[in-house]
Order: structure tokens, then sequence, then C-alpha cells
């Protein structure tokens, strides 16, 4: 879930049916009030057969582009 007014984006584990979400959320991605994210893509970065994520942001300051990647290592 991407929470635009904190610049975060957090993550809930599980299938969420029958509202099976483990209790425990991690927040993957912070970001100064300067860096606005503009991606994020859901892909099997290292072939584990674990979905993973990348994210990326845009510095308004200077253009720069800030990518961060989350690799799930299956523990949840």
């Amino acid at each position: 879930i991407v929470l635009t007014a904190t610049q975060k984006i957090v993550i809930f584990y599980g299938s969420g049916l029958n509202k099976s979400f483990i209790p425990s959320t991690d927040f993957f991605f912070s970001s100064p009030r300067s860096n606005k994210m503009n991606a994020i893509a859901v892909v099997d970065i290292n072939s584990d057969g674990f979905v993973d994520l990348v994210a990326s942001a845009q510095d308004d300051r200077n253009s720069e582009f800030q990518f961060i990647s989350y690799v799930n290592m299956g523990n949840r």
C-alpha cells in the first residue's frame, strides 16, 4: 500500500482471504518530502519463487532518481 501523504510504502503479509493478513507490517520505503514516489513493480528479482518489490522515487530538488528493492526471503 502506498501512503502518499507520508511518502511510505507499507507491506501487509498474507493472502487477505478471510482476514488472513499477518498482524505485523513492514515499512519498506520511507522518503523525505522532497522525493516523490513514481513507480512500484512486483517481480521475482532473484528467481527464488517469491515476489519482490522495486520502487523508484524522484528528488524534486535535482531530478535524481532513487531505486530501492525489497527482496522477499520467504520468511513471511
